[in-house]
């Protein structure tokens, strides 16, 4: 950590020193100067609304008795062929805590960034310019179920809850069970302000006890049923293990074609600014691949904004690292497009990146790549037309593993920043607002 002495609201003297964690103020300049914002979130950014991380769901003392872990509950089977008090006890106890709670400033300050700074500007909306590879944008990637983005106000439509949402449940049947082959896609949403009854010392939802704020012929019972086959719903979250999982793949599908047009922007952007750079140094390309690109801006180009995306990796964790996971492949792919261009793209990248993750974690911030394998390519300059891609032989697990051999380490692409989500975004906020 390093020490930032802020000055007063009045413009003072300075106050008293406020610590702030290594790593902010390089992703608030990032934020300042970046075009495209993609916010990868997993349970430690939930955690920061006081929800629990999946490690702590299950450490309950009605579940310890039974001997069950988080991985035992989260089974489909509990609905159809264990107990149907349990699961929907769990997924009712959990359904009735993120709709009691709030989500936490954080989700405010990111929809402030993205509308100030991530959205398409006024003047490309007045142009009636149709190509959105032209303007800023943003999409929003996560693991949670709470909904909380939904409920925080983000657009839904650039928002990606790869695990889905307890806003939502389906049929428990198995494909082909239901009458209704139509109800196998379908999800049905219970109505404001509905909870769950849970025991609150067995954590059992009973199927005689009656839910709180009733509506409708669906959910008017504390163990829902499918209005088709009668059978139990179960929430439109991926369980483990699961075949029954309704995915939204028209999320999936947006989010696909947002990170294709992301990248193509930049790959566009990067070979554009290499030949501006050209231009301006009135040099050939062999001479590019050994100049010191300068700090300064070049003359007023484009080249002192070059186009970047920016990567908030909010409390993902190894415990579940699909979206940690994520976000090392989608800066690879753009790093690879990137290079393929021509070695001078590459040569601008050496100085200024065209992605970079910042990875925010309490406990898990660490900067390798979760899982570093045999095809871990490494990319060396050696002449203007010529990029050489070596594989990587090392396919250890990441803490064995040397943080130089990983191309996004090497590169400097991932940054590591210890700390809550929360402190973390408003250190950020703090910075961007001087």
């Amino acid at each position: 950590q390093v020490a930032v002495r802020m000055r007063s609201a009045k413009g003072g003297k300075p106050a008293s020193a406020a610590v702030v964690s290594r790593g902010v103020p390089a992703a608030a300049v990032a934020i300042a100067r970046g075009d495209f914002l993609l916010v990868a979130a997993g349970a430690g950014f939930s955690h920061d609304s006081g929800l629990p991380v999946y490690k702590d769901i299950a450490r309950v003392a009605a579940y310890e008795e039974k001997g069950l872990s988080y991985g035992d509950l989260c089974r489909e089977v509990w609905f159809h062929k264990e107990d149907p008090e349990v699961a929907f006890g769990f997924w009712g106890e959990s359904y009735n805590l993120y709709k009691d709670t709030n989500p936490h400033k954080g989700y405010t300050i990111l929809k402030q960034w993205i509308a100030t700074r991530f959205s398409p500007k006024d003047d490309d909306v007045r142009k009636g310019s149709a190509n959105r590879t032209e303007q800023r944008d943003w999409f929003v990637y996560t693991s949670n179920v709470d909904g909380h983005f939904r409920r925080a106000g983000f657009n839904i439509d650039q928002v990606c809850e790869i695990h889905g949402s307890v806003d939502f449940w389906q049929c428990s049947a198995r494909s082909g069970q239901c009458p209704a082959k139509d109800n196998q896609k379908k999800v049905y949403s219970p109505p404001v302000g509905f909870r769950f009854n849970i025991d609150r010392k067995s954590l059992l939802a009973k199927r005689d006890s009656k839910p709180l704020n009733t509506k409708g012929p669906i959910f008017n019972r504390n163990q829902p049923q499918c209005p088709e086959c009668r059978r139990s719903l179960r929430p439109n979250v991926m369980l483990f293990g699961d075949t029954n999982f309704v995915a939204d793949e028209q999320s999936e599908d947006r989010y696909v074609e947002w990170e294709e047009r992301m990248e193509l922007t930049l790959e566009r952007k990067e070979h554009s600014s290499v030949m501006e750079l050209l231009e301006f140094l009135n040099c050939d390309t062999k001479t590019i691949l050994y100049y010191s690109l300068p700090e300064k801006d070049f003359g007023g180009s484009s080249l002192s904004h070059s186009t970047q995306a920016v990567v908030l990796e909010l409390g993902c964790g190894l415990r579940v690292p699909s979206v940690r996971i994520e976000v090392e492949t989608v800066a690879r792919d753009t790093l690879k497009r990137c290079h393929k261009k021509s070695s001078l793209a590459s040569s601008v990248l050496r100085r200024v990146p065209k992605i970079q993750v910042f990875r925010i974690n309490l406990n898990e911030a660490d900067e390798c790549e979760t899982k570093p394998n045999a095809f871990d390519v490494q990319i060396e300059i050696k002449d203007e037309t010529e990029v050489n891609e070596e594989k990587s032989n090392d396919a250890s697990e990441c803490n064995k593993k040397p943080i130089e051999q990983t191309l996004l380490s090497r590169l400097g692409i991932i940054k590591g920043i210890k700390g809550k989500c929360l402190d973390t975004i408003e250190q950020i906020h703090k910075m961007l607002q001087r």
